[in-house]
């Protein structure tokens, strides 16, 4: 059998109505709005440009130029003539005054004499700290207190001081000044010392501290004014007993 054909079917034709045969109008296009202004957007190279142009090395050149040696070639001019202003003012400073120096104390003098009584030493230490009878043996009047500390004077007055040191029998030391002391002059520091000899005694004085000539002075007057009216005292003293 043979096969039947298929058949398309037939489109149906519409008449078409005269309005719809007419030309479509166009349609209306809608009122375009305004742009609104976009705000642009930076372009990331802007920025990098401006960050380089920042970035740009005119400041660094103004630096630079600031930094030019010229202060540097200054410098080294100015200092050696600040150097040389010193040298000159410690070269024209006036030299400092020396201290005055002080004139030195003249030297003291000293002396030891020794001369032997006819008495005990008992006997001449004991006369020498009673008032009579060193005025008597001196011819001058004397006035002692006989402890250590207490003053003694004789020869009216003449001679003058303290006793420092008593040992009975043995010795006596004294300071010792006289009125033809200056005032500035110390006390000398007497020692008379007493010891056997034979029947008598020796007296050894020991003058220490005394001013510019005064060994020689008072050596004179130790010798005339008590170790020759002590030997006369003392051997009338052994006549009498």
């Amino acid at each position: 059998m043979a096969k039947a054909k298929k058949t398309k079917p037939k489109r149906k034709v519409v008449a078409k109505s005269a309005r719809s045969m007419a030309k479509p109008k166009p349609k209306a296009r809608p009122k375009a709005k305004p742009p609104t202004k976009a705000r642009p957007k930076a372009k990331p190279p802007v920025k990098v440009k401006a960050k380089k142009a920042a970035k740009r090395p005119v400041k660094a050149k103004a630096k630079k130029a600031a930094k030019r040696p010229v202060k540097a070639k200054a410098i080294p001019k100015t200092r050696p003539v600040k150097a040389k202003a010193k040298l000159a003012v410690s070269r024209e400073a006036p030299a400092k005054p020396r201290p005055i120096a002080k004139p030195k104390p003249p030297s003291l003098e000293s002396l030891l004499l020794e001369a032997i009584v006819l008495a005990s030493p008992e006997r001449v230490y004991t006369a020498w700290l009673d008032g009579a009878e060193h005025s008597a043996f001196t011819g001058g009047e004397a006035i002692i207190d006989a402890i250590v500390g207490g003053k003694h004077s004789a020869w009216s007055g003449y001679i003058e001081g303290y006793f420092l040191d008593l040992e009975p029998g043995r010795r006596i030391v004294m300071s010792w000044r006289t009125t033809e002391f200056a005032e500035t002059d110390p006390d000398s520091r007497a020692e008379v010392r007493f010891s056997s000899d034979g029947g008598g005694t020796r007296i050894e004085i020991e003058h220490t501290e005394l001013p510019p000539g005064g060994a020689q002075k008072y050596g004179t007057g130790w010798r005339e004014f008590y170790f020759v009216p002590m030997r006369r005292y003392f051997e009338s003293d052994q006549s009498g007993d």
